[in-house]
């Protein structure tokens, strides 16, 4: 079963490499902004947790339909 990135749902290649869609985890709330604990990750791709950054997941799909 292939796994789809959380956000622009891509297939994602196995984690652990520095591929734009390798697997990665990413906090929905960043741990900077208080978000912690495993209900708050979810599965996406290394460009999409890059790109992120330290935005809230509403600020991230905002900067995704911007851009």
């Amino acid at each position: 079963m292939r796994r789809l990135c959380y956000y622009c749902r891509q297939p994602m290649k196995r984690s652990g490499t520095k591929e734009p869609r390798s697997m990665t985890w990413d906090h929905l709330m960043p741990k900077c902004r208080g978000g912690g604990g495993g209900d708050n990750r979810v599965r996406c791709c290394r460009k999409c947790n890059n790109e992120k950054g330290n935005m809230t997941e509403p600020e991230y799909r905002q900067f995704l339909l911007e851009h």
